[in-house]
C-alpha cells in the first residue's frame, strides 16, 4: 500500500491563499478544531481582551455590574455632597442642598440610606446593595482623606463666632442661634456642621417669649433646689464638647416614688437633649460608659448605689475630658480613641 503522501497533489490553491510545502504547519481558522489532532489550536494573545491576557478569565457580569454601581454611586455622591474630616480624623459628606447642611458620616446607616435613596432617584432601575453600601463607603473614605478639607463638626450644642448654636434635629435642618440678649430659630444660612446620632430626638422650639416660672410646677423639689436645677440646665447649654469644657454633674437624690426618673426623662432630657435611650443603668466598663458619653449631650444613669474607686476615676475623666483607646481589629495593633466627655445625671435612693 503505498502513502497517501506518495499521491499526487491535483487540488491547485485558490487566489490569495498560502502556499507551502506538505511539512510546513498549516494554521486553522480561529474556533475551529485541527482536522489532524481534533484539537482547539493556539490561540493568539493580540486577539484577545486586555483584561484576559494574563489570566485567560473573563470577569463575571455580576462583579461588572456591582463595580459599575459602585462606581457610579460615587460619581454621583460627588455630584451632591461635599467631602469632610472632623477634627479628630472622621470622614463625612455635607448635603448642602437643604437649607442648613446637613452632615452625614460616611459608613453610617444615614448615609447608607441617603445614599441609596439618592441612586435610586437617578435610576429607579438601580438599587444598591450592602456590598455596593461598602464599596462606595470604602472609596469615599480614601477621597475624605485625601481631598476632603479639616471642619469642625459639633453634636446638639456647637461654638460659633458670635455665640452658640443648638441643632434642632428635625427634618427641617433648623438651629437654635444664642448670642448675648437674643434668641432665635435659624431656617437657613447657618454654615456649622453637626453630626446627628441614630437615637437623637428633635428639641422642643423655644417660645417667643420664655418663662422660667411654668418649669417650677414639673420639680419636686424645695425653691432653693429649683433654682439650682435650672442654673445646673442652663451649664451644658452653654457649654459645647470643647477641651477646655469642664462639666459638672447633677446628682439627684430621693426616696422612691418620689419622681426621680421622671424628672430625667420628661423634663431633664426634653430640655438638654432628647434621644430614645433616655436614663440608663450605669456602664460596667469605661469602653461603655466612653460610648454612651458619645452618643448624647447629657448622659443620664439611674438607681446608683455605691460608686467604686474605679467608677469615680471614670467620672473625673468624663469631666475633664480625657481619651481611652482600645484595639480597633483583632488581627493588627491599630487602635481606636473613644472620647470621654460630657455632663452626667446620676440618681438613686442610696447616697454615693
Amino acid at each position: 500500500m503505498r502513502s497517501m503522501t506518495d499521491e499526487p497533489s491535483n487540488v491547485r490553491p485558490k487566489p490569495g491563499e498560502p502556499t507551502g510545502t506538505p511539512d510546513q504547519a498549516h494554521r486553522e481558522p480561529p474556533g475551529e478544531c485541527s482536522p489532524a489532532t481534533g484539537q482547539q489550536p493556539e490561540t493568539v494573545a493580540e486577539e484577545l481582551p486586555d483584561n484576559t491576557q494574563e489570566t485567560g478569565v473573563t470577569p463575571s457580569p455580576s462583579g461588572q455590574q456591582s463595580h459599575s454601581r459602585s462606581t457610579r454611586g460615587v460619581d454621583i455622591v460627588l455630584d451632591n455632597f461635599r467631602l469632610v474630616n472632623s477634627r479628630d480624623n472622621q470622614p463625612y459628606a455635607v448635603d448642602e442642598t437643604t437649607p442648613n447642611p446637613q452632615l452625614y458620616r460616611i459608613g453610617s446607616p444615614g448615609f447608607a440610606k441617603a445614599v441609596r435613596k439618592l441612586v435610586y432617584l437617578r435610576n429607579p432601575m438601580v438599587v444598591l446593595t450592602t456590598d455596593d453600601i461598602s464599596e462606595i463607603s470604602a472609596q469615599l473614605e480614601a477621597l475624605a482623606e485625601l481631598k476632603g478639607e479639616v471642619a469642625s463638626v459639633w453634636h446638639r450644642v456647637a461654638q460659633t463666632d458670635s455665640g452658640l448654636e443648638i441643632d434642632v434635629g428635625d427634618e427641617t435642618q433648623a438651629r437654635i442661634a444664642i448670642q448675648p440678649g437674643t434668641v432665635q430659630v435659624v431656617e437657613r444660612g447657618s454654615p456649622t456642621l453637626f453630626d446627628r446620632h441614630e437615637n437623637d430626638l428633635p428639641f422642643v422650639r423655644p417660645a417667643d417669649q420664655g418663662d422660667l416660672d411654668k418649669l417650677l410646677p414639673f420639680l419636686n423639689l424645695s425653691d432653693t433646689d429649683k433654682r439650682l436645677l435650672i442654673a445646673w440646665i442652663s451649664y451644658p447649654l452653654a457649654h459645647p464638647k470643647l477641651a477646655t469644657s469642664n462639666y459638672v454633674f447633677l446628682v439627684l437624690y430621693g426616696d422612691r416614688g418620689s419622681g426621680k426618673t421622671t424628672l430625667c426623662n420628661a423634663v431633664l432630657s426634653a430640655l438638654l437633649g432628647p434621644n430614645v435611650v433616655g436614663v440608663q443603668a450605669f456602664p460596667a466598663s469605661q469602653v461603655d460608659l466612653a460610648i454612651a458619653v458619645q452618643n448624647a449631650h447629657v448622659s443620664m444613669f439611674d438607681n446608683l448605689r455605691k460608686l467604686t474607686p474605679n467608677q469615680a476615676d471614670m467620672l473625673c475623666r468624663c469631666a475633664t475630658a480625657a481619651s481611652l483607646s482600645t484595639r480597633q481589629l483583632f488581627t493588627n495593633g491599630g487602635s481606636y480613641l473613644h472620647r470621654m466627655h460630657g455632663a452626667l445625671v446620676l440618681n438613686g435612693i442610696h447616697h454615693f
